[in-house]
């Protein structure tokens, strides 16, 4: 699948985009801060191809993005009966801030805890979100680069530094802003406990009545 030449996408080329995700593929793709690695988070070929192309091993589950809320609630059906959980995405979301939530089954291996659980956001970056949206379930989201290296707020950069690969194709977005990755808390038991610090800090994150801890 050849990348656009342009920021902005057309609908063939959405369309082209998510039947590519739906075939397995791996996709470099814009998100608010980097660009990310996106796959179907079913799909336990991609999901590893994911996880090849980062030289990231198993027993880290991948990140998600979705495109709006009703997209959360097919990854973790009753994830607003948490209070604490709904108070941070009414505050923050879409935005970088991603929840852990009990997903539904059918993930694969590498997309999902041991204990069920999954990292989820709303993407802000309409690119992201349109394309999470077109392929109608939440797409995987880790930066795309290898473990351990910076993130690429460049796509040509950004496929420069991965192995080659005959499923990954670039969505070429432009530049993109970087900055901090997004936060990552748990707030399922009542209070946010930060599981990665990020874009939205600590003091945000209490201001939104969940309380905080490490």
């Amino acid at each position: 699948m050849a990348a656009p030449a342009t920021p902005t996408f057309t609908t063939d080329e959405l369309d082209r985009a998510s039947a590519w995700l739906a075939d397995g593929g791996v996709l470099v793709c814009p998100t608010e801060s980097f660009y990310a690695l996106a796959a179907d988070p079913r799909s336990p070929a991609a999901v590893d191809e994911v996880l090849r192309l980062k030289k990231r091993a198993h027993g880290h589950p991948l990140p998600l993005l979705a495109g709006d809320r009703p997209q959360v609630e097919l990854a973790a059906p009753g994830w607003e009966s948490v209070d604490a959980s709904r108070r941070l995405a009414d505050r923050f979301w879409p935005g970088p801030l991603a929840l852990v939530l009990r997903g539904v089954r059918g993930f694969a291996p590498g997309a999902v805890g041991e204990d069920g659980s999954i990292a989820i956001r709303v993407s802000a970056h309409p690119l992201a979100a349109g394309l999470a949206r077109r392929f109608g379930f939440p797409i995987t989201a880790t930066s795309a680069n290898r473990s351990g290296a910076r993130p690429s707020v460049d796509p040509l950069e950004a496929r420069q530094s991965l192995p080659q690969s005959a499923i990954l194709a670039v969505i070429d977005g432009g530049k993109v802003p970087g900055g901090a990755p997004s936060t990552i808390i748990d707030a399922r038991s009542g209070t946010a406990r930060i599981l990665r610090a990020g874009a939205i800090g600590l003091d945000e994150i209490a201001g939104a009545g969940s309380g905080t801890r490490s």
